[in-house]
């Protein structure tokens, strides 16, 4: 069936994210899964970065695809379908070129939007969660001080930032990080402002690698600033708007976790319904059997509805008609609503495929531990449904 919200280019663009998600995501997040090799993920990124995927919003003058928001959310679920911590990687990287595009200055895109953009860029990272605050914005301003415990201040024509940030999607591997950071602790967030820090910058460390349940493609990181200089021209936006600036990001990011959940949802789904219509049992096929065929209703149903939510909050992200509380809430609930339905449908593939999927013989088991995430980061379903209430 074709939806009016796709343009040909969009489903164009699926296409392209579908077959490159089968032939060369999939094999490869199975083995990064078992065993973390950056040069396969780097190999992988500089495939995907030649045929477009890696700026699908970015405007063609600074060398992107020039793509809609709802193309993002159909490529989105081709990769994770494919492998979630690919997809999850590549979401990053949008944030970063999202925050950019919607604050940035024309020097700031021109400088640095091909960069983690173009078929030889490194992927692009934001550093806003710390050992003492979370990535999700209101929980941040609610908690005040000392929740921002990264610092900076200014010297000589730009800023020095000092501090660790936790739980970094692509940290040590990327060329470009976006930095939150306060210029007063006891300010919390009122006093935080977002930088913009080529990863090869002086003072910039890894931690530590986290050794992680699912999404095991993707590097997660604790990432050290010590006394690391940033030019006053990369300060993005205004000062102290730090966290007005991360929330309007993540009115994107919110919905394109819950396209990563509705990728791996269908992936699970899909394996399920195979399963069952091969699997004798009592003489016929265990789909036949109600107990069976209504889980795989269900698991539809859920995966359609799901997919709908993310395509809604896609279309609404980038409409400045909306207010941005709307559109805030919509993402709110494309995550908690695609995050929640997709732990259930991966539990119940597990369940249906029995004992075959408790083990890696099948890929059902790492749909479920891929997923778990999704309910966890950028900013838990908890807090989410938090902001929805408050917004209603």
């Amino acid at each position: 069936m074709r939806d009016s919200c796709f343009s040909d280019e969009d489903l164009q663009m699926r296409d392209v994210a579908r077959e490159f998600a089968q032939k060369e995501i999939e094999p490869a997040g199975r083995q990064l899964d078992k065993s973390y090799d950056a040069d396969l993920f780097r190999d992988l990124w500089k495939k995907a970065a030649k045929l477009g995927l890696l700026g699908v919003m970015v405007p063609e003058h600074y060398g992107g695809v020039g793509g809609s928001p709802v193309a993002l959310t159909l490529i989105i679920e081709e990769l994770a379908a494919a492998d979630a911590g690919f997809a999850v990687s590549m979401s990053m990287n949008w944030f970063a070129q999202c925050m950019l595009i919607t604050v940035g200055s024309s020097a700031q895109m021109e400088a640095f939007l091909p960069m983690i953009s173009s078929s030889d860029a490194l992927p692009a990272a934001a550093c806003a969660t710390e050992p003492q605050g979370g990535s999700d914005v209101e929980s941040v301003r609610r908690c005040g001080p000392g929740c921002i415990s990264t610092t900076y201040r200014k010297k000589d024509g730009g800023f020095v930032i000092n501090g660790t940030k936790n739980f970094i999607t692509n940290g040590g591997l990327a060329g470009l990080y976006l930095v939150l950071a306060t210029a007063d602790i006891n300010a919390g967030g009122a006093a935080a402002s977002t930088f913009i820090v080529p990863g090869d910058s002086p003072g910039i460390a890894v931690g530590g690698i986290e050794d992680k349940m699912g999404i095991r493609s993707s590097q997660t990181a604790q990432m050290i600033f010590d006394d690391v200089f940033v030019p006053g021209e990369n300060l993005l936006g205004e000062e102290w708007l730090g966290l007005e600036y991360v929330e309007l990001a993540m009115i994107f990011s919110r919905g394109a976790v819950g396209g990563i959940a509705v990728g791996i949802a269908r992936a699970a789904f899909e394996e399920a319904l195979a399963y069952a219509r091969e699997r004798v049992q009592g003489g016929r096929p265990i789909i036949e059997h109600q107990g069976i065929g209504f889980m795989l209703a269900d698991m539809a149903i859920m995966v359609e509805a799901g997919r709908s939510m993310v395509h809604r909050s896609a279309l609404a992200s980038l409409d400045f008609d909306i207010e941005a509380d709307e559109r805030f809430r919509l993402s709110c609930m494309a995550k908690v609503f695609c995050s929640d339905m997709a732990m259930k449908v991966t539990t119940d593939a597990v369940q249906i495929l029995g004992g075959y999927g408790y083990t890696r013989d099948y890929p059902v088991e790492k749909y479920m531990r891929d997923v778990k995430v999704t309910q966890i980061f950028e900013g838990p379903n908890q807090v989410q449904r938090v902001d929805i209430l408050e917004r209603l």
